[in-house]
């Protein structure tokens, strides 16, 4: 039987959604302090959409790298939700924490606007798209 030329989606791609789901878990759950209604928006399901659908399966910084990624929430001010997190690999994500989440500075004052722009942008598409699959119910 001759070799397929596309190789088959990684399986490690679902150990990757279980990790970051974990982990963003424990940083909303840490907030919360009921643990019968967890604080954390996402499920597993809804990190391994957020990571393929609306950045790509990509970091969104360059050189846009694929593997070690994570989820992590965006703006300091707001909280950790649809729209407010974004995917970067985790030695990304450790920076952006210090500086932005941590640190203090905006998101503005830290990456380029073009990053910004595109930040929102890809959030503004994932909103009109859950619009068209699932109607005015899911659409902000």
């Amino acid at each position: 039987m001759p070799q397929s030329s596309f190789a088959a989606p990684s399986k490690l791609r679902h150990r990757l959604y279980a990790d970051c789901f974990t982990s963003i878990k424990s940083k909303y759950d840490s907030y919360g302090s009921s643990g019968e209604q967890p604080n954390c928006p996402f499920s597993v399901d809804d990190v391994g959409y957020i990571i393929e659908e609306v950045f790509r399966g990509h970091s969104v910084l360059e050189p846009f790298h694929a593997s070690r990624l994570t989820l992590v929430k965006w703006r300091k001010e707001k909280a950790p939700s649809w729209g407010n997190v974004i995917c970067l690999t985790k030695a990304e994500a450790n920076i952006h924490e210090k500086r932005v989440l941590q640190g203090g500075e905006n998101v503005e004052d830290v990456y380029p606007m073009e990053l910004v722009s595109r930040v929102s942008e890809l959030w503004k598409q994932e909103t009109q798209m859950r619009g068209i699959r699932w109607g005015e119910m899911y659409s902000d």
